[in-house]
Parts: C-alpha cells; structure tokens; sequence
C-alpha cells in the first residue's frame, strides 16, 4: 500500500469519525440539555459545512470526497426507518423534507465543479454560505419572523429571515472574494451583490429542503462564470437580470395562470440561460411563456387561485432545461470552446416536451383524449414557434447544425408526447399524483439526453475546433 493511499483511507477515516461525533453530539443537546430541534439541526448542518471545509486540506482526490459524500447521504435516508439522527429529524417538515440528502450531494458536486476548474476557493466560498447564511436565516425566521410570505401549499418564509440570508451572503463573498482572488475592490462588491440577489430567491422560493442544493450550486456557477471578470461584465448580468424579469413579470401579468413565487422560480430559469450562456438561450424559455400566459393553448385561465402553476409545477416545468443550460455553460468552462450549441436539441425537446405534456394533462383532465395523430401535429406547432428563435444560438454561420440540432429536437418532443400518452389517459390517486411530476422529469431528462449526444457525435469535431 503506497503512502498516498495510505493517507486517503485515514483521512476518511478521520472525517467519518467527525462526522459521527457530530451527530453524536447533535443528539446528546437534542436529549439531554433539551435544545429546539430545529436548532440542533441547523447546528450539524452549520458544523458538517464546516468540517466539509476542511476537505481541500487533508483529501487529495475527488474519489474519496464522491464516497464521503455517497455514505452521509445514504446514512441520511435510511436513519428515519430506523428511529435514528432525532436531532436532524424531528422537526415537523423532516417527513417531507430532503435536505438531508442534497446536503452531501450539494458538497461533492461544488466540489467537483470547484477542483475541476481549479478554483477551491468557490467551493470555500459556497460552504460557507450554506452554513452561515442558511442557518442565519431559518434561525433568525423562527425566533424573530413576524412577516411571512406564501412560497406553496402550507410553506412559509420570513421576510427577517431572507433579509439576514441576503445580508450574511452578501458579507461572506464579498470578504472571500477581496482575501482569495485579485479581483478589484468594486468587483468583489458587484459580484458579492449578484450573487447575494439570486442565492437568496433561490433560498426563498426552495422546498423541502432544496436549498441545500440551490444555493451551493447557484453560487458556484455564477462564481465560475465570473472568474475572470470586468466591471461591464458584471453590471450586464445585473441588467440581464432586471430585464428578464421585468419581461416575465409583463407576460404573466395578472398572474391568474403563475403565482408570484412560481414566476420568480421561472424568471431564475429564464436569467440562468440569459446571464450564464447568452440571451439566445432565453428567447425560447420567453416564447413558451408567452404561450402559456397569453393562450389557453396550453393551459386555461384556472377558475380560482388554487389551480394556478405555483413553485413545484414551475420548477419541475424548467428544472431539465436548466440541467442543459448549466451542462453548456460548464463545458465551456471546462474546454475552453464554443461547444453551447451541442446542447440545443435536449434543452429545445425538454421545454416543448413538458408544455406538451402540460397541454395533454389539462386536455385528459377536460375529458378529451387526442389520438396520436393530433399529438403529432400539435408538437410540430409548438415545436416551430420555439424552434424558431433558436436560430439565434447557432447563428448564420451554423444553418445546417441549426436545422439538424431542430429536427433532432423535434424527434424527441414527438417521443415524449407518445410515450407518456397511455400515462396521462389512466387514473391517477393521490398518492400517485405526486410522484407523476417526478418520473416525468425523470423520463424527459432520458429522453433529452439522446439528440445532444447524436448532435456531438455529427458535429462535435467542428465544434471543437
């Protein structure tokens, strides 16, 4: 056994040790000097943040972070079927929350993300603000918290709370920022500001516990997209983000389809293609919110408040064409080339797929049930409007790669309209209905996968060189 194996097994060693004497102790203050458990949860995950801090320091390869990570997550799932961890699960929304997992996932992926393009810093700098900012925020809500707002469902957030997120956020990157890279002084202010304005709406509009996710990851990608940046650079993402949604909020207007919450979780999906790949990306994510708010084609104007598209139904409607808009922008991070392009036929698929799938829902729940055919004719029309702008993300250059990149996409729409037909014509019971919206993205996110890779495999040499 060689001495840097060697000092990688002791090293996870040690860590699980902590880990262990962490929660340890999280149960002796849940126990025996009677703390909230809701504290003595935000205090673990404060203080895992902080020992997963240390990972640059003592581990040297990303394979012993990847099984750290994959054994807290597991031990996080399994504890509650065996009555154990009280101290992180008895707090009244531990049932339905899975903070416990994303937290370990949250760690390796900002991880990964930060020693691939080597920059530890980033991932110092979302550690931080997962432990001080997010354990500010719900403990400042729970003890102060006077003004609350509606996210979704029985869901609450404090005013008090995001303002302290938005506040701790702020200060850590910006400190961060000024002792561990060379940007100027107004740089670190700019980006500090930015990334203190989106990490706290992605906080604010997170459930069950996905902000562990959101927020580490939110502030790793705009860190990575700024890692050698300019004054004007920043100052137009700030105009990027101001005019998306001042656009969004006028095509939703009067919100009768997307309440307040579901649109901020549309319009940082709309920013996330517009601010971290380029405007190109946003126009059809526009287009098909326009369909929706401006036509009953995809979904009627509902009867009441309640049948409108709140958080959930938003992001689930978004999150695979964002999984392709990060994918593009990390690639080009990571290599260097203008290979964005490669990834238009899944994300173009995965925004006329899930409109389809809407529209087919809200159709089956009205009684009427299209046959193949009509299925067939109604994505080749959704399929034009959003194919359309995506002209621009090819550019002139690039017809042919555009008309390959829309046909693949259109393929794939058609697939996922098929597919899930006989899905949508049964009946659903309660309980199935919420694991529908789940295996849809699942199923889409398959699906999506196919055209990139056929378009790489066609034009990938000409992308890259």
């Amino acid at each position: 056994m060689n001495g840097l194996l060697l000092h990688e097994i002791l090293a996870c060693a040690g860590f699980t040790a902590a880990f262990l004497v962490l929660f340890a102790a999280g149960e002796i203050l849940r126990r025996v000097c009677r703390w909230n458990p809701e504290v003595t949860r935000k205090t673990i995950h404060l203080a895992g943040c902080l020992i997963a801090m240390l990972f640059p320091v003592f581990l040297h390869t990303i394979w012993s972070v990847l099984v750290l990570s994959c054994g807290f997550a597991l031990l996080l799932l399994v504890a509650p079927r065996f009555n154990l961890l009280h101290a992180v699960n008895d707090v009244e929304r531990s049932s339905s929350s899975v903070g416990g997992f994303t937290h370990p996932l949250a760690i390796f992926i900002c991880y990964f993300f930060a020693w691939r393009l080597h920059t530890m810093v980033f991932y110092e700098i979302a550690m931080l603000v997962l432990a001080f900012s997010d354990s500010s925020a719900a403990l400042t809500g729970m003890a102060y918290g006077r003004r609350k707002y509606l996210v979704e469902g029985e869901s609450r957030k404090s005013i008090e709370g995001s303002v302290i997120f938005f506040m701790c956020t702020f200060f850590i990157v910006e400190i961060m920022l000024l002792l561990f890279t060379a940007l100027t002084r107004i740089d670190c202010i700019l980006l500090a500001l930015l990334i203190a304005v989106l990490v706290t709406h992605f906080e604010a509009i997170s459930l069950h516990g996905t902000d562990n996710l959101f927020v580490p990851l939110g502030t790793v990608f705009i860190l990575a997209k700024n890692m050698d940046p300019s004054t004007e650079k920043i100052l137009f993402q700030f105009e990027a983000l101001i005019a998306t949604f001042a656009i969004a909020a006028v095509l939703a207007y009067p919100y009768r389809k997307i309440t307040r919450p579901g649109l901020v979780a549309v319009g940082l999906g709309i920013y996330t293609g517009w601010g971290l790949v380029g405007y190109a990306w946003a126009l059809p994510m526009f287009a098909a919110l326009l369909i929706v708010c401006r036509t009953d084609w995809i979904m009627p104007e509902p009867e009441d408040a309640d049948a409108a598209c709140r958080v959930r139904a938003s992001f689930y409607l978004a999150v695979v064409p964002v999984i392709w808009l990060l994918a593009a922008n990390l690639t080009w991070k990571l290599t260097g080339k203008d290979i964005e392009p490669i990834f238009y036929p899944g994300f173009l698929a995965a925004i006329a797929g899930q409109l389809m799938l809407s529209r087919q829902r809200n159709r089956t729940a009205a009684g009427i049930k299209d046959k193949c055919p009509r299925l067939l004719a109604d994505t080749a029309l959704l399929w034009a409007g959003l194919h359309a702008t995506g002209f621009f993300v090819f550019g002139a250059a690039h017809v042919m790669e555009w008309c390959i990149g829309g046909a693949l996409a259109f393929v794939t729409s058609a697939l996922i309209s098929v597919l899930c037909r006989p899905v949508l014509l049964r009946e659903w019971d309660e309980t199935s209905q919420r694991w529908y919206s789940r295996v849809r993205m699942i199923l889409v996110l398959a699906l999506t996968f196919l055209p990139n890779a056929v378009l790489f495999c066609i034009y990938g040499k000409r992308f890259l060189e």
